[in-house]
């Protein structure tokens, strides 16, 4: 035999709306407060300092396997590319050139002769 449970009377839309509508101020008022902000920022800062604690840590490691001096540099200090031990003495003009490739140096001594042609 199969017992089926009684039913619970559930209170009217009316009142359940307003109950729930009253929650939803309060806890909109809790995530207004300057209290939950704060701990938000603070959440928030901790995380960023953890990230940029690891890039640096990366950074590092990767500083500490290919040596500076290996790696060319742009403008804005991005990693243009990398050299042998033996290229290291080069002017960078050269060194840029070599990383740059010939069709990127080919074009470049094209624009300049005709810059110069027409001045």
């Amino acid at each position: 035999m199969v017992t089926v449970p009684a039913r619970t009377k559930v209170a009217s839309p009316e009142k359940e709306r307003a109950a729930v509508l009253a929650t939803l101020k309060e806890r909109e008022a809790q995530l207004k407060s300057p209290e939950t902000l704060k701990i938000w920022r603070t959440v928030l800062e901790a995380e960023r300092g953890e990230k940029s604690s690891g890039a640096a840590a990366a950074f590092s490691a990767w500083e500490a396997r290919y040596p500076a001096a290996f790696m060319v540099r742009g403008p804005g200090g991005d990693v243009l590319g990398f050299l042998s031990p033996g290229y290291t003495g080069m002017p960078w003009q050269l060194v840029h050139a070599i990383v740059a490739g010939k069709d990127a140096v080919d074009t470049g001594r094209a624009a300049a002769a005709a810059r110069l042609e027409a001045t």
